[in-house]
């Protein structure tokens, strides 16, 4: 009884998880840019950081390794250039 138990909780976990994973890639549409390297920088090939938590309504803003804030931006994701930033709903960082 334990055996069958153990069975079908392995089977139905690997008929699950595929769909699962497929479900939430599906959710996330191609959109420009990368996800940071860690929770403080973004790749060298993607300096520019986005950031969607902000606190006044807007979407994202983007801030550029030259702005006062960059190194205090905790990034939620990475672009290579500006126009992509623009282009995936950011606006840059006025300060």
């Amino acid at each position: 009884m334990i055996a069958l138990t153990i069975f079908l909780l392995i089977f139905l976990c690997t008929q699950i998880a595929p769909s699962i994973a497929q479900t939430s890639k599906a959710e996330e549409p191609d959109r420009p840019g990368i996800r940071p390297s860690n929770d403080r920088d973004c790749p060298p090939t993607h300096p520019i950081k986005g950031n969607f938590t902000t606190y006044n309504g807007e979407r994202c803003i983007y801030h550029m390794k030259d702005q006062r804030y960059y190194l205090k931006t905790k990034p939620e994701h990475c672009y290579a250039t500006a126009s992509e930033a623009v282009l995936d709903g950011c606006r840059a960082s006025k300060i």
